[in-house]
């Protein structure tokens, strides 16, 4: 971890993951981005908490209250 202890980018790379995808389990989106794309886009420094924050600014609970708020993580879990 080289992000001020969070995962980062480019941890990612060194584990050999080619895409990562973020899920809600509260409006059900689902997104696949190639990590070679967000690497160049972000690079390779990009704590995932930023990434997320960023990936899923659009979504309209992202400022919502207590438990209505936004569910969006990372799914490592799929291959």
């Amino acid at each position: 971890m080289s992000g001020g202890g969070a995962r980062t980018l480019g941890d990612l790379v060194d584990e050999c993951a080619d895409r990562l995808v973020i899920s809600c389990d509260k409006c059900d989106r689902v997104g696949s981005y190639a990590l070679a794309g967000l690497v160049i886009d972000h690079g390779p420094m990009c704590r995932l908490p930023d990434l997320l924050a960023y990936l899923s600014r659009n979504c309209p609970k992202r400022v919502g209250q207590g438990l209505d708020r936004c569910g969006a993580v990372f799914r490592f879990d799929v291959e």
